[in-house]
């Protein structure tokens, strides 16, 4: 799904040092206006990494039923 657009994604992720959450919030904006959401599968759920890099990971979960995860950090599951 994500190799649709990775130069996109790419572009939106670049950055020399880990987002603050007020850009981590304005890039998943970002991010999900270029999802096509008509082509997200409707049953089940799944997982999507938008990008990942040393940085910052991005995740796209699609659920079936509507819930909120909100905000949250995972302490830097993002390290290699």
């Amino acid at each position: 799904m994500a190799d649709e657009f990775p130069e996109a994604l790419a572009a939106l992720a670049a950055s020399s040092q880990p987002f603050q959450p007020d850009e981590c919030a304005a890039l998943a904006r970002r991010a999900g206006g270029l999802v096509d959401t008509a082509a997200l599968p409707r049953t089940g759920t799944s997982a999507f990494v938008l990008w990942q890099d040393e940085h910052s990971v991005a995740w796209l979960n699609v659920m079936p039923e509507r819930r909120d995860t909100g905000y949250h950090d995972h302490d830097g599951s993002g390290k290699r």
